[in-house]
């Protein structure tokens, strides 16, 4: 008994401790540190408390052994009553949910939080869901997450086999999600918050604002195969669930369509005509907004006998005079990659991340690209240029512009004429126009990142460009992470956590062993 309470008083002391730094840390009297502080008093309370009982001046003024063991029951139950009391007190102010999956799949993304407080009209999430089905209870608990973030959500389960009423009303079935805002009605079966968050902005939407697609330069294409190298038919779903539509523009030389919000030109192998250049001119002109995602192609090696270098794509000027210069160059980038140690390669790992509503919620995560040219903005331009990301600092990476001796000779060196790192790959600029409205323009120098490959490896190549989508659109409060699926954790180390990792477990630990095994060894054959 004696050592428990000895334990109370230690652990009261941390208490204290650790509620008074969290009261110092914080600056705030918050429920937690009056629960951490009052519940360490209250154990210290015990302790000194059985101290006195048990010490001679308690015995000095109790002389009945009955009434002072009586009396001690008593404080030890008021005691464990008041702590019973603090802790109800405090499970009922101090209520938060943790999640500490990887992707934070248990609560809601930001993306999920920002649709819901722009909300203004009643959202009515109905589901249909037999007493049997096991799913209920799994949808009930992702409902509970929209409906604490709104006031505008409201919920309810329909059971198809006792309400055929309601279920004739909406023809559907058991497993049915129905979204609905008057009278816009939108159905999944998909338990998801990636569903219900997509169905609420496709509910909620007044219009459609349409992505125009160049074609015809060998760009990635939105209705290739999921499995083509090519293929972008990922952003194309991502497009669409973010409300807008796609069009495929075939022919520029006729102008852009007014109907194009944004116009996208995803990876041209071929150089764009002067007559089309001059489309895309008249576009901006007017106000319009194109991501440019080019990259730095190459002829190809069996077949070309002169020197070496990235291919015009015939849109250089043109970006230039709206704030971009494109390099003729590629980006090399060290990695340390694990038994091989550095390797340097045309992938970059980008973490550099500008000031900017497109890539400020992603400065925690790494997007990555795949051959990549520098772009970087052109100083005279008389509008706003943004930088977007850059590769790794210092000698870490830089824009090789040898490229005939790279890839003929396989030399990779850091040259003088070549550009240190961190090389910016990507930029936005706008411009105010003398009409009413502004021009925008993003460049990158990779469309690859946007391939399904990639966005199905990487989810915040899927969020980068998206992010982009709704900045030139107008939506910057769709601007976000959004919502993830569960994927089997993986670490994704950086070269400095990779060493230490190789020279602990690899070199250090067996060292120790080793050493310790032979002494000891040693030191039981000399005593014999």
């Amino acid at each position: 008994m004696n050592v428990l309470f000895q334990c109370f008083g230690i652990t009261g002391a941390i208490f204290v401790f650790y509620g008074l730094l969290t009261q110092v840390l914080t600056q705030s009297d918050s429920i937690f540190f009056i629960g951490l502080l009052i519940t360490g008093v209250l154990l210290i309370l015990s302790f000194a408390v059985h101290t006195f009982i048990r010490g001679g001046i308690s015995k000095d003024l109790l002389k009945k052994r009955s009434l002072r063991f009586g009396l001690a029951h008593g404080i030890y139950a008021g005691i464990v009553i008041a702590i019973l009391i603090v802790l109800n007190i405090a499970s009922q102010d101090f209520h938060q949910r943790f999640d500490l999956t990887e992707n934070q799949i248990n609560v809601l993304t930001d993306q999920s939080q920002n649709i819901l407080s722009k909300l203004d009209e009643k959202i009515l999430i109905t589901a249909f869901f037999d007493e049997r089905n096991e799913s209920k209870q799994i949808a009930r608990t992702l409902f509970e997450r929209y409906k604490a973030k709104s006031n505008f959500i409201e919920i309810e389960f329909v059971d198809p086999d006792r309400d055929n009423k309601r279920t004739l009303e909406y023809q559907n079935a058991d497993g049915d999600i129905v979204i609905s805002r008057g009278d816009q009605r939108h159905v999944t079966k998909e338990i998801s918050e990636q569903a219900i968050t997509q169905a609420i902005i496709k509910v909620t939407r007044t219009d459609s604002p349409e992505i125009c697609f160049t074609q015809n330069h060998g760009e990635q294409r939105l209705d290739a195969p999921e499995d083509s190298e090519r293929g972008i038919s990922g952003i194309k779903i991502g497009i669409e669930n973010e409300g807008y539509s796609t069009n495929a523009l075939e022919i520029l030389t006729a102008g852009v369509p007014e109907s194009c919000k944004t116009l996208v030109i995803a990876g041209p192998v071929q150089a764009f005509t002067l007559n089309e250049v001059a489309s895309l001119e008249s576009y901006l002109t007017e106000g319009g907004k194109i991501i440019a995602l080019l990259d730095p192609n190459l002829p190809d090696p069996r077949t070309h006998r002169g020197t070496m270098e990235v291919l015009p794509t015939g849109l250089e000027d043109f970006l230039q005079r709206w704030g971009a210069k494109i390099g003729r160059d590629i980006i090399l980038e060290k990695h340390y990659v694990m038994f091989k140690g550095e390797q340097t390669d045309l992938s970059v790992r980008a973490q550099r991340y500008g000031d900017h509503p497109i890539v400020d919620p992603l400065k925690k995560s790494t997007t990555v690209f795949e051959v990549v040219r520098s772009v970087f903005p052109n100083l005279s331009f008389e509008g706003t240029y943004y930088h977007l990301i850059k590769s790794a600092e210092g000698e870490n990476s830089w824009a090789e512009k040898n490229i005939d001796k790279t890839f003929r000779e396989n030399v990779v060196e850091l040259n003088p004429e070549d550009i240190d790192g961190p090389v910016t790959f990507a930029i936005a600029t706008e411009k105010e126009l003398e009409s009413e409205g502004k021009s925008q323009l993003i460049v990158v120098g990779d469309s690859d990142f946007i391939s399904n490959r990639m966005v199905s490896s990487f989810g915040a190549n899927y969020d980068l460009f998206l992010n982009m989508l709704n900045w030139t659109v107008g939506e910057v409060e769709q601007i976000s992470i959004r919502p993830k699926t569960i994927k089997t954790s993986a670490i994704d180390l950086t070269e400095k956590q990779s060493n230490m990792i190789f020279y602990i477990a690899v070199i250090g630990i067996p060292m120790i062993v080793l050493i310790f095994g032979i002494n000891l060894w040693w030191y039981r054959k000399r005593r014999g």
